[in-house]
């Protein structure tokens, strides 16, 4: 069973803090599907020349579907291959990360939701 790490953050005053839960697999890569989202509606010509964004945000929502199975048992590797698909689609996109700073972000993201899936953490 593991644990979930939580943050601490203090406040304007100094005097309380404000403890807020790390985020889990799960929203980091709704956070990835919001950038590329946000990348294809900001940027239509990018995504009229790039069809694999749309590509790499369908596999994306797919995998927080795998990762998200309530009260249906979704072995880990098959929750493991759908960010690991996501992060093969996300790949093919030829884009530059120094050009385009949003596929960087939204790889940082996919990254860590594998990395925490693996070591179990799925909510």
């Amino acid at each position: 069973m593991t644990a979930r790490l939580a943050a601490m953050l203090i406040t304007d005053r100094g005097d309380r803090f404000i403890v807020v839960p790390m985020e889990g697999p799960v929203e980091h890569l709704r956070n990835a599907v919001f950038i590329l989202d946000c990348l294809r509606e900001q940027s239509p010509a990018v995504a009229a020349f790039t069809p694999e964004l749309a590509k790499t945000i369908r596999r994306a929502e797919t995998a927080v579907l795998f990762l998200e199975a309530r009260g249906v048992f979704v072995p880990l590797p098959v929750r493991m291959l759908a960010v690991e698909l996501t992060i093969e689609a996300a790949m093919e996109i030829k884009l530059d990360w120094d050009v385009v700073p949003e596929m960087k972000a939204a790889m940082w993201r996919l990254f860590r939701a594998w990395d925490q899936a693996r070591m179990g953490a799925m909510s």
